[in-house]
Protein backbone atom coordinates (compact mmCIF):
# COMPACT_ATOMS: atom_id res chain seq x y z
CA UNK A 1 0.00 0.00 0.00
CA UNK A 2 1.44 3.37 -0.99
CA UNK A 3 0.23 6.64 0.46
CA UNK A 4 0.26 9.21 -2.32
CA UNK A 5 -0.34 12.89 -1.85
CA UNK A 6 -1.12 15.81 -4.13
CA UNK A 7 2.37 17.12 -3.56
CA UNK A 8 4.27 13.98 -4.57
CA UNK A 9 6.33 16.02 -7.05
CA UNK A 10 7.32 18.37 -4.26
CA UNK A 11 8.08 15.42 -2.00
CA UNK A 12 10.63 14.21 -4.53
CA UNK A 13 12.54 17.47 -4.05
CA UNK A 14 12.61 17.27 -0.28
CA UNK A 15 14.90 14.92 1.60
CA UNK A 16 13.44 14.32 5.03
CA UNK A 17 15.84 13.05 7.64
CA UNK A 18 14.60 11.97 11.04
CA UNK A 19 16.89 11.49 14.01
CA UNK A 20 16.37 9.30 17.02
CA UNK A 21 18.47 10.74 19.82
CA UNK A 22 19.88 8.06 22.03
CA UNK A 23 18.45 8.08 25.52
CA UNK A 24 18.92 5.81 28.50
CA UNK A 25 16.33 3.49 27.01
CA UNK A 26 18.14 3.16 23.71
CA UNK A 27 21.56 2.82 25.35
CA UNK A 28 20.12 -0.01 27.43
CA UNK A 29 18.82 -1.62 24.25
CA UNK A 30 22.27 -1.45 22.66
CA UNK A 31 23.87 -3.12 25.66
CA UNK A 32 21.60 -6.13 25.35
CA UNK A 33 22.83 -9.01 23.22
CA UNK A 34 19.26 -10.16 22.62
CA UNK A 35 16.70 -8.74 20.25
CA UNK A 36 15.10 -5.44 21.21
CA UNK A 37 11.96 -6.07 23.23
CA UNK A 38 8.57 -5.36 21.74
CA UNK A 39 8.09 -2.60 24.32
CA UNK A 40 11.40 -0.97 23.35
CA UNK A 41 10.51 -1.09 19.65
CA UNK A 42 7.04 0.34 20.39
CA UNK A 43 8.65 3.22 22.33
CA UNK A 44 11.08 3.88 19.46
CA UNK A 45 8.19 3.84 16.96
CA UNK A 46 6.22 6.32 19.07
CA UNK A 47 9.26 8.63 19.37
CA UNK A 48 9.93 8.35 15.63
CA UNK A 49 6.39 9.35 14.74
CA UNK A 50 6.38 12.28 17.17
CA UNK A 51 9.40 13.66 15.29
CA UNK A 52 7.74 12.85 11.97
CA UNK A 53 4.48 14.57 12.93
CA UNK A 54 6.40 17.73 13.77
CA UNK A 55 8.73 17.74 10.75
CA UNK A 56 7.45 15.67 7.83
CA UNK A 57 6.42 17.54 4.68
CA UNK A 58 3.00 15.83 4.68
CA UNK A 59 2.03 15.56 8.37
CA UNK A 60 -1.50 14.39 7.51
CA UNK A 61 -0.16 10.96 6.40
CA UNK A 62 1.84 10.35 9.59
CA UNK A 63 -0.95 8.82 11.72
CA UNK A 64 -1.83 6.29 9.02
CA UNK A 65 1.84 5.35 8.63
CA UNK A 66 2.15 4.96 12.39
CA UNK A 67 -0.89 2.68 12.53
CA UNK A 68 0.55 0.47 9.79
CA UNK A 69 3.96 0.23 11.48
CA UNK A 70 2.38 -0.52 14.89
CA UNK A 71 0.27 -3.23 13.22
CA UNK A 72 3.47 -4.75 11.78
CA UNK A 73 4.91 -4.69 15.31
CA UNK A 74 1.88 -6.59 16.62
CA UNK A 75 2.38 -9.15 13.82
CA UNK A 76 5.94 -9.64 15.15
CA UNK A 77 7.57 -8.27 11.98
CA UNK A 78 10.17 -6.53 14.15
CA UNK A 79 10.96 -9.37 16.58
CA UNK A 80 14.47 -9.91 15.18
CA UNK A 81 15.74 -6.35 15.64
CA UNK A 82 18.93 -6.47 17.71
CA UNK A 83 20.16 -2.87 17.63
CA UNK A 84 19.21 0.71 16.88
CA UNK A 85 20.94 0.33 13.52
CA UNK A 86 18.62 -2.62 12.76
CA UNK A 87 15.64 -0.52 13.83
CA UNK A 88 16.66 2.42 11.63
CA UNK A 89 17.28 0.15 8.66
CA UNK A 90 14.24 -2.13 8.90
CA UNK A 91 11.57 0.22 10.27
CA UNK A 92 12.95 3.15 8.26
CA UNK A 93 12.82 1.00 5.13
CA UNK A 94 9.23 0.02 5.86
CA UNK A 95 8.21 3.65 6.39
CA UNK A 96 9.94 4.63 3.13
CA UNK A 97 8.27 1.77 1.21
CA UNK A 98 4.78 2.34 2.63
CA UNK A 99 4.91 6.12 2.17
CA UNK A 100 6.37 5.88 -1.33
CA UNK A 101 8.83 8.63 -0.32
CA UNK A 102 12.25 7.36 -1.41
CA UNK A 103 13.93 10.41 0.11
CA UNK A 104 12.85 9.62 3.65
CA UNK A 105 15.60 8.20 5.87
CA UNK A 106 15.82 7.18 9.50
CA UNK A 107 19.15 7.54 11.32
CA UNK A 108 20.46 7.14 14.83
CA UNK A 109 22.67 9.76 16.42
CA UNK A 110 24.50 9.68 19.75
CA UNK A 111 23.36 12.43 22.07
CA UNK A 112 26.96 13.70 22.22
CA UNK A 113 27.13 14.14 18.43
CA UNK A 114 26.24 17.45 16.84
CA UNK A 115 23.51 17.17 14.22
CA UNK A 116 24.95 18.81 11.13
CA UNK A 117 22.15 18.33 8.60
CA UNK A 118 18.49 18.87 9.33
CA UNK A 119 16.39 19.69 6.33
CA UNK A 120 13.31 21.82 6.68
CA UNK A 121 10.52 22.74 4.32
CA UNK A 122 8.76 25.98 3.63
CA UNK A 123 5.23 26.30 4.92
CA UNK A 124 2.59 27.11 2.32
CA UNK A 125 1.60 30.77 2.41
Amino acid sequence: MNIKTKNSGFLALICCVFFILLSGLTLQAQASEQALTKETVRDLINKTFIVMQDNYIEPDVVQNLKAIILNRLELNKYSNLESLADYASVVGGDIRKISGDNHLSLYTVNSSEKITHFLSHKKAS
